[in-house]
């Protein structure tokens, strides 16, 4: 029988409490299991994965316990997590046109560059950076946590908690530059702030799309979308052999994903 939650007995504090808890369990699971190896290490990845797809599991559980059980009414765990097939196909491909209108500017820019457009990866650093963290992030971080906040802080608070909390999340990386010694504290603290606000303004836009669409998988490839095209290389558009053509690329890039934010995510084209 599918589990039904109900969260709207809880108050703005204890949703925020539960939130910050989820969060906490899924950045202490990737210590848990750490071997002190460096980050890209392969068994340090092996571990990390094992732990993250275990949280993953666990998450729902973890909501149950915040679930009011004496509710007559409830909402069906897959739906509560944004899970569901009416509106799949529209949920993958609206949104990932979305954010490739957005990088319209670094797609031009790579594809006209002499340079190649990827390094060549290990196999298990494009498991972990292109799939399982994006699924991870996206189901612990939106699709668990949204339905914690959603009923006491509403839509707007929602996506502007919820992301910070997923900021705040990389802050863990801080803790891995100073074991490594290659920064200093200054230049790691710089990093953090930069990747913090960077990681929160993307988890405002995540939170959008599963709001708007009610499909995880919106999320999850967006972000994975993101994760591929990194932080666009602004400093390299002076630098580039056609400046011009690219910095025209940039700003129609941002200006499509402003006019097209709204129509791609309209509810009705999901079923929501």
């Amino acid at each position: 029988m599918m589990w039904k939650l109900s969260f709207s007995h809880l108050s703005t504090w204890v949703a925020l409490v539960a939130s910050l808890g989820l969060g906490c369990i899924f950045v202490l699971s990737l210590y848990v299991v750490d071997p002190g190896l460096p980050r890209d290490h392969p068994t340090t990845i092996r571990r990390r994965i094992a732990a993250i797809l275990c949280t993953c599991l666990a998450a729902p559980g973890y909501l149950w316990l915040w679930s009011d059980g004496a509710a007559s009414g409830g909402t069906p765990l897959l739906d509560v997590l944004g899970i569901r097939w009416v509106g799949l196909l529209q949920a993958f491909g609206y949104p990932l046109l979305l954010v490739a209108v957005l990088y319209a500017g670094p797609i031009v820019q790579h594809v006209t560059s002499d340079e190649p457009w990827y390094a060549n990866e290990r196999k298990d650093i494009i498991v972990r950076n292109y799939l399982v963290a994006p699924f991870a992030e996206e189901f612990v971080f939106r699709g668990c946590m949204v339905p914690l906040l959603l009923p006491s802080l509403g839509v707007t608070c929602t996506m502007v908690f919820c992301p910070l909390f997923f900021g705040l999340a990389h802050v863990h990386h801080l803790v891995e530059w100073a074991k490594r010694g290659e920064t200093s504290l200054v230049t790691a603290c710089i990093n953090i702030l930069f990747q913090l606000c960077y990681t929160s303004i993307y988890g405002m836009f995540s939170a959008f799309v599963l709001l708007r669409t009610g499909h995880l998988v919106s999320a999850i490839v967006t972000h994975a979308f993101c994760n591929m095209m990194g932080f666009p290389d602004f400093g390299g558009v002076r630098t580039h052999s056609r400046p011009a053509l690219v910095g025209v690329s940039y700003v129609m890039g941002l200006a499509g994903f402003f006019l097209l934010l709204t129509p791609l995510t309209e509810p009705s084209l999901y079923s929501q």
